[in-house]
């Protein structure tokens, strides 16, 4: 029988996606559209890695995270950069 965790379908990196601390590499940062189908776009910043076929949708707080790890506020300098991809459980969404 599928994990609840495995019944939600997305695009997107979830935190189901990432069950421990793993070190990634980023590929690529850039705008994707997360409008449904027929609706007007919405975009917003993403981050991609080698080692994920799914983007990670940026908020404030990981952009800020990701700027002083990779010490730089510039995104083309991140490219090839590792950093620790990890959830925290004591962090909730809404």
């Amino acid at each position: 029988m599928p994990r609840t965790s495995e019944m939600v379908q997305s695009k997107y990196l979830k935190t189901a996606d990432v069950p421990d601390p793993v070190i990634v590499t980023v590929t690529k940062v850039g705008k994707v559209n997360m409008a449904k189908e027929d609706a007007a776009p919405e975009y917003k910043w993403a981050i991609k890695f080698k080692e994920f076929s799914k983007p990670m949708i940026l908020n404030s707080t990981n952009i800020k995270i990701a700027e002083k790890v990779f010490g730089s506020d510039d995104t083309d300098n991140w490219i090839e950069k590792e950093i620790v991809l990890f959830t925290d459980e004591n962090v909730t969404f809404g």
